[in-house]
Formats: C-alpha cells, structure tokens, sequence
C-alpha cells in the first residue's frame, strides 16, 4: 500500500526494510572481541542461517538477497564506548546493539555505561554480560525499571543464544526506527483519514506487531 505527500509516493512498510547491523562489543579482555567477530562476523558462515530466518519473519526474497553478517566494532571500558556510540549517532551511522561486560576495571563499569548510553540514544539495545556481578535483579531494576532495552547474559554463554540475541535485538531496533519513520510519513501524507489508518494497519502487519487500540492510542508520531 502507498500514501501520497505532496506529490511524492511514500511506499509501503516492507519496501523500506533495512536491518541495521552495527553492533558494538565493550570488553576489557581482547579474547572476548575474537570470540564475537567469530560467531558474528561477516566472514562467518555461520551466519546464513540468520539471513534465512530473518527473510521469514519478514516475507523478503532470499534469492535476492545475501546475508553479510554483522558489523563488528570493539570498545574495552565504558567511557570508550559511550564516546563511540555517541559519535556514531552523529554521523547517522548508529549502532543499533551493544554487548557490554559489567566488570571492566579501572573504568566505570557496564551497568553505569549503560545508564549513561539508555538515557542519550533512543532505541538502541544493550545486553549486560557478566561472568558474576555485583549487582542483584533486584538493584538492576531499581536502576532501569521496566524497559525493553535492556537484558542480562551470563558467562560463559551459548553460541546460539548470542546469535538468538544479534538476529532479534537488530530486528527489534529496525523495526522501532521503521515505525517512527512510517508514522511520521502517515501524520504529513495528504490521504484520508481511513487511508492512512489502513496503511498503519499494514506497518504493524508488516512487523508482526499487535494491532490492536490500545497500541494506536499510545503511538506517538
């Protein structure tokens, strides 16, 4: 389904599908850096099945398209990172995921850097990995509350799950930005009122999200 803004065609949600891959890893051990561009890396077989499950979820032709990988970027204390992902945001290249060690001494610790980073970049998604912590669920929660941003990995992890955790948490940041961008286009189209609820039926068809009122009525352009 199209929309029309001042004589512009604006296309429907699928046409403007792109999963952002940029993922930031922030370790102090250089070890754990190989270890992540092993499993997620552009040169990593591995990841073919990532592109497959990927063009499932959102009915693309995998005969035309080829799955690269992810774009791996290393950092190894918080401060560094904050800076980079900063930095990134500025030249409109963001990173859309961050796996981030809680101990990296001597600098601040990845629960901090993670305050620092949730509270200045919309959308993006952080993982805490930590082998043990001092930190409680119960003191993580009183410092992020109730969010989707954020989730803890354990050491040593599991293949799978990090790849689990790439392949969905890119998507989720995808599809969030995608909708921004899509409503922003439905509030300055010329169509009807009826149109344009018919196309942000199909935005949230096309991210298999819940359609339902009480998920329109918290939308916010």
């Amino acid at each position: 389904m199209t929309l029309h803004r001042h004589d512009q065609t604006v296309e429907g949600p699928t046409e403007h599908f792109h999963r952002n891959r940029r993922i930031l890893v922030v370790d102090d051990h250089p070890s754990i850096h190989h270890d992540f561009k092993k499993i997620l890396g552009c040169s990593s077989p591995q990841n073919q099945e990532l592109h497959a499950l990927t063009s499932s979820l959102f009915n693309l032709d995998s005969s035309q398209k080829q799955d690269k990988g992810y774009r791996i970027t290393s950092a190894y204390q918080g401060e560094e990172a904050i800076e980079m992902i900063l930095n990134a945001q500025e030249r409109k290249q963001p990173f859309s995921l961050v796996f981030m060690d809680i101990n990296m001494p001597p600098g601040i610790d990845g629960v901090k850097a993670a305050q620092k980073i949730l509270a200045r970049v919309p959308l993006i998604q952080i993982v805490l990995v930590s082998a043990y912590s001092d930190y409680s669920w119960e003191d993580l929660f009183r410092t992020f509350g109730e969010t989707q941003r954020l989730l803890f990995l354990g050491k040593p992890f599991d293949i799978t799950v990090i790849k689990q955790l790439a392949l969905v948490l890119t998507c989720r940041w995808s599809m969030d930005t995608l909708s921004r961008i899509m409503i922003r286009e439905i509030t300055a189209s010329d169509d009807s009122a009826m149109k344009k609820a018919q196309y942000l039926e199909d935005l949230f068809w096309a991210h298999k999200l819940p359609c339902d009122k009480d998920a329109e009525e918290h939308m916010e352009p």
